[in-house]
């Protein structure tokens, strides 16, 4: 042979480069789709677990449960939606409530008015059996019996329109006769029917009239029936020797009024409930008699007072006294 020709195959780079650059694909393929599972994991789980949480106190709500609450996460749709769920239940919580407690001052109040109103009835059914019986021929026996029947019924008639009063206060069904009424000729009013009774139970009933010239935009005959009222309330109290005074002054625009004695004060644990209706928390004075009452007076003054969007309290501290004091919004001077 004059020579030969050797073939032979070099390394092949290319091929290399593409196998390499295929197997970092592959392989930030993998790492991309697990990334992506677990990113996707992560960010419905935060979507699902709000709404989650958002079923859950639903239905804790549903059976019952009126404080659950969802917990608001974020500021997106999911949290204000939350937020608004969250109001909602408060809102449901606080007429429930309401609700309860209006029930329970419902039993209350049915509970108290019966009470009161058995004793007449019962005095009444027995003043009857008593005149058809022993006393139907002693005329003595009869004047007497018939004259207690009068007072009970007096009662019976007192207690019912009073509650009937109550009830209107109360539901916002008394229109009042609002005008401006000067203040001074409103105590003079207020405390003239029971001057006589002050002055035969050795009471010094005192005016405190303002100053200046003062009028206040009122209904005269509701606000004079709260103010008797509650000088009335301090007469049952008070001794021979005590001090009442009802008084009003100009301040601010508005005017305050007050009534204020000086007989045996009202415990600190009674302050708290004398307005309730029929609550009487002293029913004897210091020598053993029986303070006439039916619980109802102060209940009716707290009512006319709020009717006209006023305010009213009570300081007093045992043996020292009593002042009820009326703060007024709308005057005119």
């Amino acid at each position: 042979p004059v020579g030969f020709v050797e073939l032979s195959g070099g390394p092949d780079f290319v091929s290399e480069s593409l196998r390499g650059v295929r197997r970092s694909f592959a392989v930030a393929g993998v790492g991309v789709a697990l990334l992506a599972v677990i990113v996707g994991l992560l960010v419905s789980r935060g979507l699902t677990a709000p709404v989650l949480s958002l079923g859950d106190a639903a239905r804790r709500m549903g059976e019952g449960d009126l404080a659950a609450r969802a917990p608001v996460q974020s500021s997106d749709e999911i949290g204000q939606v939350a937020a608004s769920f969250n109001r909602m239940a408060e809102r449901l919580q606080s007429s429930f409530a309401e609700l309860e407690a209006e029930r329970d001052a419902l039993r209350r109040f049915v509970a108290d008015a019966s009470h009161e109103l058995r004793t007449p009835i019962t005095a009444l059914k027995s003043f009857n059996e008593l005149l058809t019986g022993p006393a139907a021929s002693d005329p003595v026996a009869q004047a007497e019996f018939l004259a207690e029947s009068a007072a009970q019924v007096e009662r019976l008639e007192w207690i019912t329109a009073n509650l009937l009063d109550l009830s209107r206060l109360d539901g916002r069904l008394v229109a009042l006769n609002l005008a401006d009424h000067d203040v001074g000729e409103l105590l003079d009013e207020a405390a003239a029917p029971l001057r006589a009774l002050a002055a035969e139970r050795q009471i010094d009933l005192q005016i405190h009239r303002p100053t200046a010239s003062t009028a206040l935009h009122c209904d005269r005959a509701r606000l004079i029936l709260a103010l008797s009222n509650l000088l009335d309330n301090g007469l049952k109290y008070c001794t021979p020797g005590d001090e009442i005074e009802l008084g009003a002054e100009g301040e601010g625009g508005a005017v305050r009024l007050w009534v204020a004695d000086s007989g045996p004060g009202i415990n600190a644990g009674d302050q708290a409930r004398i307005f309730e209706r029929f609550y009487r928390g002293r029913t004897r004075s210091d020598d053993g008699a029986e303070i006439p009452g039916s619980g109802l007076g102060l209940s009716i003054v707290e009512g006319i007072v709020h009717a006209h969007g006023w305010k009213i309290s009570v300081e007093s501290r045992p043996g020292e006294g009593t002042r009820f004091v009326i703060e007024t919004r709308r005057t005119i001077s």
